[in-house]
């Protein structure tokens, strides 16, 4: 079995000497490893490692990575520290194969069932207990219906404890004051076995086969109220030579404020080419706070874009609930803001 290992790394003062692993795994095995820059722009280093048949079965995992530049400085990262959320993937499974079967559910748990963000925010735990005896679990993700409104509060477990094949993994959600009262039902969930045998549970009516619990509900009075976006203005500029333009968003919330980082999408489309459009997104904020904020999200123009005369279609904000205010056709007309923007090409 061949395994590779990237590492991305990173001096700005000085170039890097070299980065190291090491491997571990059942029965005291190890392996250092040296890595090689992949791309010098990039900061990739990678190393690819041969996991010999002989080798018993069982989770293989870096545990150590050092790294020195060229003036002498070192670091060296121990398991502790690579367990933080800034590093990814470490393990591979070694199995004596095929693996066809799926991964099992033996425990869910949501903790607590009930809660009242009506003083303060508020943390709901779910939990799950998964085993997979041969390649292990890969991963573990779903959603839960949210109560007011259509859409769905997505989720990536990460695990907690014990191993890929008989383990613990955990998300916190996390419920700003003045949460969406009513019952927040998970709607679906879906699990990965390293072979890629799935377990899926498409919606509610499917998850029901499952003896625990699969919904809380939030019991104090919430923001159910979509913000205003009050105000719009558009500037254009050339950077490097290429035409880029930047949209400036005012937006209001009277209670629990506006989601500042993930939640302004625009939609343009070209007056020449009227099937030719693109969305704005990724907003960082210019001045305000979250209850009175102006947004600015900006993008260069995509490849083979048409030149000319460009319009917003729509703008949508949300608050930190997930209540989502857009506007388009006539209500954003009717704002009478100037809409229009160029790409000189």
């Amino acid at each position: 079995m061949e395994a590779t290992v990237t590492v991305e790394a990173h001096d700005a003062d000085s170039s890097i000497a070299y980065v190291r692993a090491r491997l571990r795994g059942p029965d005291g095995f190890a392996r250092n490893l040296s890595l090689t820059a992949r791309n010098k722009l990039e900061y990739e280093f990678v190393a690819s490692v041969h996991l010999e048949e002989t080798l018993p079965p069982g989770t293989y995992w870096i545990d150590q990575v050092s790294l020195a530049d060229t003036v002498g400085n070192a670091v060296v990262f121990d398991e502790a520290a690579l367990n933080s959320d800034r590093f990814g993937y470490r393990e591979i499974q070694l199995y004596d194969g095929p693996d066809t079967e799926a991964p099992r559910i033996e425990a869910l748990t949501i903790s607590p069932s009930t809660v009242d963000t009506s003083s303060g925010p508020a943390t709901v735990t779910m939990t799950i207990h998964a085993t997979d005896p041969l390649s292990g679990v890969e991963s573990i993700g779903g959603g839960f219906d949210m109560p007011n409104v259509n859409g769905n509060y997505g989720f990536a477990m990460p695990r907690v404890g014990g191993g890929a094949r008989d383990g613990e993994w955990r998300i916190e959600i996390q419920l700003p004051q003045h949460a969406a009262p009513g019952k927040w039902q998970l709607d679906n969930l879906h699990l990965w076995d390293n072979a890629g045998n799935p377990l899926h549970f498409y919606d509610p009516p499917e998850l029901e086969s499952l003896p625990f619990p699969q919904n809380f509900i939030q019991t104090g009075p919430g923001d159910t109220t979509p913000p205003n976006i009050v105000g719009l203005s558009i500037d254009e500029e050339v950077l490097s030579g290429q035409p880029v333009v930047y949209f400036n968003v005012h937006v209001t919330d009277d209670l629990v404020g506006v989601e500042m980082g993930n939640c302004l999408w625009l939609e343009v489309h070209s007056v020449a080419d009227p099937g030719f459009g693109f969305v704005v997104t990724s907003p960082v904020q210019v001045s305000g706070n979250s209850l009175d904020v102006i947004l600015r999200a900006g993008r260069f123009f995509p490849d083979g874009a048409p030149t000319g005369a460009y319009v917003v279609d729509s703008i949508e904000a949300c608050d930190l609930t997930w209540n989502i205010a857009k506007l388009s056709g006539a209500a954003l007309d009717a704002k009478g803001w100037d809409l229009t923007f160029q790409n000189p090409g």
